[in-house]
């Protein structure tokens, strides 16, 4: 029998979010699954064919990673957040959840 992983819309409302203050916590108070799940992705840059994350963007998102009175942001790549998701899937899977 073939799964598959389902992804969310995410938080954001958008994949073409901004890496500043507003849309982190946008996309923290829009999480429906927080009760659920431990991280959320935010899709940020120019997408569909605009060129991805802008250097003002990639050095917003550095600066945010550890600044206090924002949601912790680890930046990485999306294929990586979901292989994640999958394998806690799997996980949770075989210990009965």
């Amino acid at each position: 029998m073939a799964r598959a992983f389902s992804a969310h819309f995410p938080p954001a409302d958008t994949y073409n979010a901004d890496t500043g203050p507003k849309e982190l916590i946008k996309n923290v108070q829009n999480f429906k699954e927080l009760d659920r799940a431990t991280r959320s992705l935010l899709v940020y840059g120019w997408g569909d064919g605009g060129g991805g994350p802008s250097i003002e963007m990639l050095e917003k998102a550095r600066r945010a990673q550890d600044f206090d009175g924002l949601p912790k942001l680890e930046t990485g790549e999306g294929h990586q957040v979901l292989r994640e998701g999958q394998s806690r899937r799997q996980g949770s899977a075989r210990l009965g959840r």
